[in-house]
């Protein structure tokens, strides 16, 4: 399983990494967490604030844990 620096290494340097980034992360992690996107926004020079609006603008990308749901 590839680090987080592993993962921000192989994409930092691409035309548009960030949306490829957060794949990568969400793929290997199931889901994105405040760690993760911390890790992405560092390695991309962005703002966090700004990652959040992408992560949250796309409804494909998950925030909670597999298996975590809020209760009912």
């Amino acid at each position: 399983m590839a680090t987080n620096e592993e993962l921000i290494a192989r994409w930092r340097d691409e035309e548009a990494p960030l949306l490829p980034l957060l794949h990568a992360f969400h793929d290997r992690d199931g889901f994105l967490s405040e760690k993760s996107i911390r890790a992405v926004a560092d390695g991309l020079k962005i703002p966090v604030a700004e990652l959040f609006g992408t992560v949250t603008f796309y409804h494909h990308f998950s925030r909670e844990s597999p298996g975590q749901s809020a209760p009912r």
